[in-house]
């Protein structure tokens, strides 16, 4: 997987299966929309792949709330708080699924921009700097975090994704993230700038803006 472009860490202690990572909140989490028609279906099992991705995707969805949080507080472009109330939504939706699978939660008690994967919180740290005075940059480092959003989510409905609710939920964020690039790009393009996919190819990109 590509998960914003840097290779990450992918040993086993980023992730436990089997009840080892099992919550103990007093309040489970809610049940996403996409399954609340399925709450009484027999929970099927993940594949090693699915366990891995979820607990990337959780951290990666994290540093995309947290990065378009940061880029509201200094640029006051509402287009940011509503898609960072979105990614929080995408959060809660894995942390349902890392909850149901008793997969441990890699984002429990971290304040924004920290993160267990270290490589995770130079990338905040980055995307941050990069885009925290110049609020065209922020956008297109909010695009580029779209992009791969919907690079990975792709690639393991493509590749190894099996489970039910896996792919319910991933088909839902995908949809999310491509409404979301598409208001990035198209906030940069009404200032009179392009934006040129990184990630991406230029059909696949062209598709989704047309979308």
């Amino acid at each position: 997987m590509k998960y914003l472009i840097i290779p990450l860490l992918l040993a086993g202690t980023l992730f436990t299966v089997n009840g080892q990572g099992k919550q103990t909140t007093k309040e489970q989490t809610a049940v996403p929309p996409c399954l609340q028609t399925q709450t009484a279906v027999q929970t099927a099992s993940l594949n090693r792949e699915e366990a891995r991705s979820l607990v990337l995707l959780r951290e990666e969805e994290k540093l995309a709330r947290d990065v378009y949080r940061f880029f509201h507080s200094r640029h006051s472009w509402r287009p940011f708080a509503n898609i960072a109330r979105s990614e929080q939504a995408h959060m809660d939706a894995i942390l349902y699924l890392l909850e149901r699978y008793d997969l441990e939660d890699p984002a429990a008690h971290k304040d924004e921009g920290e993160f267990r994967n270290r490589q995770w919180e130079a990338l905040y740290l980055e995307l941050t700097a990069r885009g925290k005075d110049d609020p065209l940059e922020a956008l297109r480092a909010a695009a580029l975090i779209e992009e791969t959003d919907i690079a990975d989510l792709q690639e393991a409905l493509d590749g190894f994704a099996e489970n039910p609710d896996v792919i319910r939920v991933y088909s839902n964020l995908l949809r999310a993230s491509k409404i979301h690039l598409r208001t990035f790009v198209r906030m940069l393009e009404l200032r009179n700038e392009t934006y040129t996919p990184a990630i991406l190819s230029t059909d696949e990109f062209q598709r989704i803006m047309e979308g």
